[in-house]
């Protein structure tokens, strides 16, 4: 059997600035991995080199997307939805499921249909909401905001505002920066957390919860784009009440069940100390060297290695119901 490990178009000559989620050093790593469990292996630079590809492979191997792209908002669901139209097996979300979790507003009503806390807020567009429906809309919310594009990925765009002075002037500077939508929400001050998962349906579980720290072990106010690429952070296990621990948890996989996801998954989460509040889904998480799935792993009491041979032996047992044929 052979994996089709799928990117983000690499350039190497340096010509065309990578997809904002990139990490190069994540393609190695996944790529020593896969080769180690002694599998074959096909590394696959970008989408376009993958719609090429796809009918060449065949329906017993198995196609791992690691794809987070750029630019368009459905840019996430490109690789399984070509795997889908020809049956191939893809580990990761399928493209509803990829398209559905980028759009982070209607996430969000979806987790509070099902009865999971979230931060209050509002969904604005500058295409459609004028300048009454903000100013009525966050009447209904508390400061400090917390403000994001509502489809990008890596926290980018992520800014939080204490007061409700200028609040619409940022909004619509950076709607117009991002070129999409924006979500207004209050401030949950406390602890942010995740909840990694891993595996399909009734067979999926929660892999670990892990509390984020500061590298001098203070609370992460705002967890940012530039918290990420400072790479200021450390991951313990949660220090929380057991009664929010055991609500995290059973939320997350209510949701990843819920909202169809397969092969792994991070939900994240910040807690008070009284309440759990959902924030987002991530169905394509980093899985580069050092992050959230390789201490999940080592919590566990397994590695990061035997995670990734049940991913890829799951995916490789799963028989997909219908497909469409080109």
């Amino acid at each position: 059997m052979t994996v089709y490990l799928v990117h983000d178009y690499w350039d190497e000559a340096g010509g065309e600035a990578p997809a904002p989620g990139f990490c190069i050093g994540e393609v190695e790593s996944l790529s020593e991995t896969i080769s180690g469990l002694g599998y074959g292996l096909m590394r696959v630079n970008g989408v376009a080199a993958f719609l090429d590809e796809a009918p060449r492979i065949s329906k017993q191997d198995v196609v791992f997307n690691i794809v987070s792209g750029k630019g368009s908002r459905n840019r996430e669901s490109f690789v399984p939805a070509i795997c889908e139209c020809r049956g191939l097996k893809c580990i990761g979300p399928d493209s509803f499921g990829a398209a559905f979790t980028m759009h982070k507003y209607h996430a969000k009503l979806f987790a509070c249909q099902l009865g999971v806390n979230a931060p209050r807020g509002f969904y604005f567009d500058p295409l459609i909401h004028g300048e009454s429906y903000f100013s009525n809309a966050l009447k209904q919310i508390r400061p400090p905001f917390i403000i994001k594009p509502n489809h990008e990925n890596m926290s980018r765009g992520v800014e939080k505002l204490d007061s409700r002075e200028g609040l619409l002037e940022r909004v619509l500077y950076n709607s117009a920066l991002f070129g999409q939508a924006y979500v207004v929400e209050e401030y949950i001050a406390g602890e942010e957390l995740s909840a990694t998962i891993a595996g399909t349906g009734a067979l999926a579980s929660i892999f670990s919860v892990i509390q984020y720290k500061r590298d001098d072990l203070e609370e992460i106010e705002v967890f940012d784009i530039g918290r990420k690429e400072d790479n200021d952070i450390v991951y313990m296990d949660p220090d929380i009440p057991g009664a929010l621990l055991e609500y995290i948890r059973s939320k997350s996989l209510l949701l990843y069940r819920a909202l169809g996801l397969n092969g792994f998954a991070r939900a994240d989460w910040r807690a008070d100390g009284q309440s759990a509040y959902f924030l987002e889904m991530t169905p394509i998480p980093c899985l580069r060297e050092g992050t959230e799935f390789h201490f999940s792993a080592k919590q566990a009491g397994t590695t990061f290695e035997a995670f990734i041979k049940t991913v890829i032996e799951s995916a490789a047992a799963h028989e997909l119901e219908k497909f469409i044929s080109f």
